[in-house]
């Protein structure tokens, strides 16, 4: 197994990344989330995967969990429960955007900005937006994370995907923790490409 992620890194930062994908008291919100930041997986910071490169009608997470678990994933617990970094990832089945949970809601991101700004170093291509977010002294541990299977640059999103991600997942979150009159600073589409259509999502966010 191949664990791309930590050979980038030194052993004690291994070691925390490690339990921070243990579901535990260390590991929850302690305040409000702060943000909540949308992102793909062909162009992801973190944990980039090749797979798919256009996201298809056909049902791709148990691909993504496989992908993330040999490429990523050094912690037996959380890939027995199959925990990935973002609490919600959605793909195109069918003819309809599913939302799945996929980490525990309460349960922080695994990063700081510091070590998302170390691991993504020349692995991928960052817009300009990108880069002034890694500059940032954001604390990103505590934001909600949405994964949007595909390649955020070639795929095509139908409104129906919007109103799923806006009402299913951004308002009620926005509203919990009042930051929807803020939702421009608070909602990230962190290295999304050109075909992703960000401000469209407050259309949905009532």
């Amino acid at each position: 197994m191949t664990n791309y992620l930590f050979q980038e890194l030194d052993t004690a930062l291994t070691a925390e990344l490690a339990g921070s994908q243990i579901p535990s008291a260390n590991n929850r919100f302690i305040r409000k989330v702060n943000a909540i930041i949308i992102e793909d997986t062909f162009n992801n910071l973190a944990f980039p995967m090749p797979k798919p490169i256009i996201d298809t009608k056909k049902y791709d997470l148990p691909s993504i969990i496989e992908q993330y678990t040999m490429m990523y994933s050094q912690d037996n617990f959380s890939t027995s429960l199959q925990i990935l970094p973002w609490h919600f990832t959605v793909e195109l089945v069918g003819r309809h955007y599913v939302i799945y949970n996929t980490r525990p809601l309460n349960m922080l991101y695994p990063l700081d900005i510091h070590q998302l700004k170390e691991v993504s170093k020349d692995k991928i291509i960052l817009n300009s937006h990108t880069e002034e977010f890694l500059n940032s002294a954001r604390d990103i541990r505590t934001t909600v994370r949405i994964l949007v299977i595909g390649n955020s640059q070639s795929d095509v999103y139908a409104k129906q995907l919007y109103m799923k991600l806006g009402q299913f997942i951004i308002a009620p979150i926005a509203r919990m923790n009042q930051f929807v009159p803020n939702l421009y600073t608070n909602l990230i589409p962190l290295n999304m490409g050109r075909r992703f259509l960000a401000n469209v999502l407050t259309n949905y966010v009532r």
